[in-house]
């Protein structure tokens, strides 16, 4: 045949394209050029090749559609690059095998500025995600692989490097929007600063590997609460990053004959390193080892802080700590100085959320202050976090006000201890205040919104109204957890055991408490309203207010000193187990045999969905669900479509249709789901108008008002629907 010619003995990969293939080994010219791998000659015959009945059934299969949109997203790039057959862009000079090999900083971050200083074109690649060029992985667009067919395509080698490129391709395009998605890259100059900043720091750049293979490897496990995407691959890179490390920091505490730059310069490094390590534990919801090594960084810049100021003139008058004076001077250039900037900014950002969740007196002293550095603009935070440097000083300063009151208290050398408290705090308050309504100017200048959808959101979680009726039930610890128990009136035998898992506020509110007293009055149910927060329920009390000037001036310290902790404290990872294990123990408490129903709202609105998954956790030991009967309103957190598409039993929902956190679209979508499962019992209920929130924080002072009626059609909806499946369980165990 001549050469070149379409033949049923070329590769595969040709084969499937439809393209000519001169046969040559151990690649094909039409392969290499466009580097896809060539099955059939330097690659064996994959998997979902070999496994399909006919050749049509290969052609239209989703693996070779998906290897000729990497081949033709290839083509595309080469041409807009305008390279040629056989000009390939040096990965190998890129990236190395990690195991043996010198990762020459300097170097690499040489070859990495070259390679992205060439072009700012920008191109849209097939997995539907838009890249910046010119960057080694464009041309390698299964490093950024997200459906298993592509994964499929990518060429077992011995060789580490692609799997390396591919794991720091994941950290710049996933991981790092993830976690800063406030610190924009928009230009080459920006990504060639992130880029040769991870490379150029061994220790840095095995963490980020180990986070994005983290990340690569909880998308192939079933659902977990904790060690998420943990594997040996991980552990392995973490493990070699922090040998890097030690002899490092052990240098640097020995070091004696430093400048002053050196010195800083040298710390911040390590304390880049020391902080990134807290990103694995965010992925991997590893419960309490971020603190570890939150800690080690406030020891490490407290070190940096002393030794500086021990080295600086006794004559000269510093204004900032040494570091604030060298992140204002001249004398470092801008990338290295950026990086410093950067590292300070995600101390900050750790530390506030820190001290306001777990109170200043918690952790050990650090001699570095950065207030005046927030406040002075040297650190802007909201470059970073979105978050301005004033306010992040703010609310520094008034989570330090807790200890001030408790020393002058001990102290009691004045008549009237908390005088300077009080003041203080007016004063926070004032300034406060001020700020915000200087941003809501500056925000009407642009003609900017309302209400932001963060604002929104907040003051959904807060707004609402108390229930002015008093509670009937009472308090006692019920299979080790504090629990509200209302039981049936008048002495009736109760039909079913109700629990609920309370909104944000938790169980001391009395909104939850007299609901709780409706359910078992209404059904004749005993009601369990237990303390899934370990007491940690959000404090803020529940008043209704309408401008955006009120809900800043009031909420905004409630948001980042109880809204945002009442969150970290409470995430799914941490009170998934505390919910499993007390609906465990009251499935396989023998001394009752009543069917079991849940009740969630807002916050507790996910766990109707999570019980109804078919996963190991959500059953007892004999492989029994946790409930019989579900029911669930205006939930918060629940994923779209993927914690609605996992529902195997029943579920009875209540939205309304003004709700902001879950929109109607949400909703339809889980109405559509919901009706093609033939084996699930279910209902939604659409309130009109219903806000987040209106089962339980809706107004109770009007009886006749519309709200009031809706939440109490909401109490009948959830009552009729367990009666309901209570009763088919009853008529199943009949017959």
């Amino acid at each position: 045949m001549s050469v070149g010619s379409r033949s049923r003995t070329g590769c595969l990969t040709c084969r499937i394209r439809k393209k000519k293939c001169d046969e040559q080994r151990p690649a094909c010219q039409t392969c290499h050029s466009i580097e896809v791998t060539c099955f059939g000659y330097n690659a064996p015959l994959p998997a979902w090749f070999t496994t399909k009945a006919s050749w049509e059934e290969v052609k239209d299969s989703a693996e070779a559609k998906a290897l000729r949109n990497l081949a033709a997203t290839r083509y595309k790039i080469r041409r807009k690059f305008g390279l040629k057959k056989g000009n390939v862009l040096p990965a190998t000079a890129l990236l190395r095998d990690a195991q043996g090999s010198d990762f020459g900083g300097n170097h690499l971050a040489q070859a990495t500025a070259k390679l992205t200083e060439t072009t700012t074109s920008t191109v849209t690649i097939s997995c539907s995600r838009t890249v910046v060029t010119p960057n080694i992985w464009q041309l390698y667009p299964e490093s950024i692989w997200w459906d298993s067919a592509i994964n499929n395509l990518v060429p077992g080698s011995s060789c580490s490097h692609r799997q390396n490129t591919r794991l720091l391709t994941m950290f710049l395009e996933v991981i790092h929007p993830i976690t800063h998605g406030f610190y924009q890259l928009p230009s080459n100059k920006d990504r060639s600063w992130l880029l040769a900043r991870l490379v150029g720091d061994e220790a840095l750049y095995n963490i980020a590997l180990s986070v994005s293979a983290c990340f690569d490897h909880s998308l192939t496990e079933p659902p977990k609460t904790d060690s998420i995407g943990i594997c040996p691959q991980v552990r392995r890179l973490q493990n070699r990053a922090i040998a890097q490390l030690h002899p490092r920091i052990h240098k640097f505490v020995t070091e004696e004959n430093q400048s002053l730059e050196e010195l800083i310069c040298l710390g911040l490094s390590l304390l880049d390193v020391v902080l990134n390590l807290i990103n694995l534990e965010i992925f991997s919801m590893l419960q309490g080892y971020w603190e570890i090594h939150y800690q080690a960084a406030r020891l490490l810049l407290n070190d940096i802080e002393l030794r500086s100021l021990s080295k600086v003139d006794s004559s000269t008058k510093l204004n900032d700590s040494p570091i604030g004076s060298l992140l204002s001077s001249s004398s470092i250039d801008d990338q290295q100085k950026r990086s410093m900037e950067f590292c300070i900014m995600n101390f900050v950002w750790i530390d506030v959320i820190a001290i306001s969740t777990f109170g200043v007196t918690a952790y050990s002293p650090c001699a570095f202050d950065y207030l005046s550095l927030l406040k002075n603009g040297v650190i802007e935070t909201q470059r970073a976090m979105g978050c301005q440097g004033w306010i992040m000083a703010m609310i520094v300063a008034i989570a330090r006000l807790e200890p001030a009151k408790s020393t002058q208290c001990t102290q009691g050398t004045t008549i009237h201890p908390m005088v300077d408290v009080t003041q203080r705090g007016l004063q926070l308050a004032e300034e406060l205040k001020s700020g915000l309504e200087k941003l809501e100017k500056e925000r009407d200048q642009f003609n900017g919104p309302a209400v932001s959808n963060l604002d929104e959101d907040i003051r959904l979680c807060f707004s609402g109204h108390i229930n002015p009726g008093t509670p009937l039930g009472r308090i006692e610890d019920v299979y080790g957890r504090s629990t509200y128990i209302a039981n049936p009136p008048d002495g009736k035998a109760p039909k079913g055991i109700i629990v609920i898992i309370p909104d944000a506020f938790g169980q001391e509110f009395v909104n939850n408490q007299i609901l709780a007293d409706h359910y078992a009055s209404m059904g004749q149910y005993r009601v369990y309203l237990p303390d899934f927060m370990d007491g940690a329920k959000k404090q803020t009390p529940v008043v209704n207010l309408g401008t955006y000037s009120q809900i800043c001036s009031y909420y905004f310290i409630k948001v980042v000193i109880d809204f945002v902790p009442h969150l970290i404290r409470n995430r799914f990872g941490v009170c998934w187990p505390r919910v499993t294990s007390f609906l465990r123990a009251l499935r396989e408490d023998k001394s009752t045999t009543l069917p079991v129903g849940i009740a969630g709202f807002c916050w507790g609105g996910l766990y109707p969905f999570i019980l109804n998954h078919d996963r190991p956790d959500a059953k007892t030991k004999d492989g029994r669900p946790l409930a019989d009967a579900f029911f669930a309103a205006h939930a918060s957190s629940v994923t779209v479509p993927g914690d609605m598409e996992a529902i195997t039993m029943n579920l009875s929902y209540a939205i309304g249709d003004d709700d902001a956190v879950m929109n109607m679209q949400q909703v339809r979508q889980l109405q559509e789901i919901l009706a093609r499962k033939e084996n699930v019992d279910s209902e939604v209920v659409i309130y009109p108008g219903a806000q987040h929130g209106f089962a339980v924080r809706a107004s109770r002072t009007e009886p006749d008002a519309k709200e009031t009626k809706q939440a109490e059609e909401a109490e009948k909806q959830a009552v009729a629907w367990f009666q309901r499946r209570f009763e088919a369980i009853k008529t199943a165990a009949a017959s």
